[in-house]
């Protein structure tokens, strides 16, 4: 069974300058595990790693005017992990990427039904929670918190039509993973660091760039969540810069919480050393690290 290392945590705690240590020591390579940065052109409102300098995989690499949905996910992971012979670190905060790679889901072989993603994508979040709860009221009523992300309603509905109904999901254990996730003190510190320095760095021009030049909606980017969301309706003059600041420091917070709650229910190995995740990570391998 293909032994795979996965290091998460929540926004902040440095899970990228994790990565590349252990990449670097072990001659590893890394694999994309957020939702945002599989796209092209979301970089400051997303923090995106940039020159990594090792192999690395699912990175900047999907339109934004496309969805990318945790099938086609786990179908490019799996990819990933039949053609490469070095050590797999996936790394990201995407936790319900994390889980169900971890906890080995099957899910629905349903592809992208392009023109329905348009048609649907159109639609208000609550138009879809109708479609959604007629085509199949129990993949409804399973959505609990995530009733509310587009995204989710849309693959939901996507494969309820084509199959009849979104099936239970089924697991089976495909790899020997290795789960880390780091912990990390002064979060909010970090997180409200961050936000200022991508005002510093240019979010602003990146999201009026992403409408103006490369002919995306206001109201695509604002899905794309938190500094997309607050700083898009900043330049709508909806919200005063503070307020943006304000509300995407406490909605990153919270979801900084939710990230940290998720992951202990996967029962991780808890780290907030690169040497202690090394040492951890050679047990794991049991190969010595590369020169």
């Amino acid at each position: 069974m293909k032994k795979l290392i996965v290091l998460t945590g929540p926004t902040g705690s440095g899970k990228t300058e994790f990565s590349l240590y252990l990449a670097k020591k072990i001659n590893g390579a890394i694999v994309n595990a957020d939702s945002r940065n599989v796209y092209k052109f979301l970089d400051l409102g997303t923090d995106k790693p940039k020159n990594l300098k090792v192999e690395n995989y699912l990175f900047d690499f999907v339109h934004p005017k496309n969805q990318y949905s945790l099938f086609d996910w786990l179908s490019d992971v799996e990819k990933i992990i039949k053609k490469t012979t070095k050590p797999i670190i996936i790394v990201g905060g995407t936790w319900l990427w994390i889980k169900a790679l971890v906890q080995g889901w099957e899910l629905p072989k349903v592809g992208p039904n392009k023109k329905l993603r348009k048609e649907l994508e159109n639609l208000s979040v609550e138009r879809l929670q109708e479609i959604l709860k007629k085509l199949d009221p129990r993949r409804f009523k399973e959505l609990k918190e995530n009733v509310k992300n587009k995204r989710r309603l849309i693959r939901a509905i996507e494969i309820a039509k084509s199959l009849g109904k979104v099936p239970k999901i089924r697991k089976k254990k495909k790899y020997e993973i290795l789960l880390l996730a780091i912990k990390r003190k002064k979060l909010e510190k970090i997180i409200k660091k961050r936000i200022l320095d991508s005002i510093k760095n240019g979010l602003i021009d990146e999201i009026k760039n992403l409408h103006e030049k490369k002919g995306i909606s206001y109201k695509k980017i604002q899905s794309f969540g938190l500094r997309y969301r607050y700083f898009t309706l900043f330049l709508l003059k909806k919200l005063t810069l503070k307020e943006a600041v304000e509300k995407t420091y406490k909605d990153t917070l919270k979801y900084a919480k939710t990230q940290i709650r998720e992951i202990k229910k996967l029962k991780p190995i808890w780290i907030s050393k690169k040497s202690e995740a090394l040492k951890i990570t050679k047990n794991f391998l049991k190969e010595e690290v590369m020169p």
